[in-house]
């Protein structure tokens, strides 16, 4: 069996300030909801809170079972979902914290770098 999970849609809400030095236990509350399309494929939308830290995530896509017999989504099927799902959460926070540098770093970079990065940006 092959499961083929696709994110389409994502919605985060963070903290206006990122917590420092703050223990985050990780006290999850989650929910994934399924609507069958097809046989063997699911619309998904799945709602991740963590209580002690302030941030609400949610995703929705689809979901394909590859299997030559119909298969319900179970509880084993969706913990996968849910593991790839807080994998992505986890990885858009670390894209999204605040990012910080000196003015003097800026002024150090070498020209060629720093017109690539203009570059990228027009």
């Amino acid at each position: 069996m092959e499961l083929k999970l696709s994110v389409k849609k994502i919605n985060l809400v963070r903290p206006e300030d990122n917590p420092k030095n703050k223990k985050v236990e990780m006290n999850i509350d989650w929910n994934i909801e399924c609507e069958m399309v097809d046989v063997n494929f699911y619309k998904y939308f799945c709602l991740i809170e963590i209580k002690n830290f302030p941030i609400l995530f949610t995703a929705e896509g689809y979901v394909e079972i590859i299997y030559e017999k119909p298969v319900n989504l179970s509880d084993k099927i969706l913990k996968v979902m849910f593991k790839h799902i807080l994998t992505v959460m986890m990885e858009i926070l670390g894209i999204t914290k605040t990012y910080s540098t000196s003015l003097e770093e800026i002024s150090n970079l070498d020209t060629k770098m720093e017109q690539k990065i203009l570059n990228s940006v027009r």
